[in-house]
């Protein structure tokens, strides 16, 4: 279920919660970006995205031509929704994410999804002694 208003824009807040309210799946697959995460990641709508993670949305699901959420909030220099998205464990394609900030010019971005990168290092190799 795509979650869009007439001008293919992502609705409201209160929309969003009425629709999760009644049952709709947060991870249903369709639309233009793929799911609604991956639109509210793209219009740059924290209160969304943070809506959709704390009713189950899946941080990595990939998408269609957008990737993940991860991937297209990094393309748009959405630093807050990068934050949010790697808190909840969204750095599974943080790879593609760092190409797509870098392509695009967004150097706190790409700032923010190293340093991700290294305390993911740091803990792996803490992990392994």
């Amino acid at each position: 279920m795509a979650v869009r208003c007439r001008r293919r824009r992502i609705v409201g807040r209160d929309i969003v919660c009425s629709l999760l309210d009644n049952g709709a799946e947060v991870n249903m697959q369709g639309g233009r970006f793929g799911s609604v995460l991956q639109a509210a990641s793209s219009r740059g709508r924290e209160d969304i995205v943070r809506l959709l993670l704390d009713n189950g949305a899946e941080v990595n699901l990939q998408g269609r031509g957008y990737g993940s959420a991860l991937q297209v909030a990094s393309s748009r220099g959405y630093k807050n929704i990068v934050r949010i998205l790697l808190e909840k464990g969204g750095d599974m394609y943080i790879q593609d994410a760092l190409q797509a900030a870098a392509s695009k010019g967004h150097d706190k971005v790409v700032a923010l999804l190293e340093a991700h990168c290294n305390t993911i290092g740091e803990q792996t190799a803490v992990d392994h002694t």
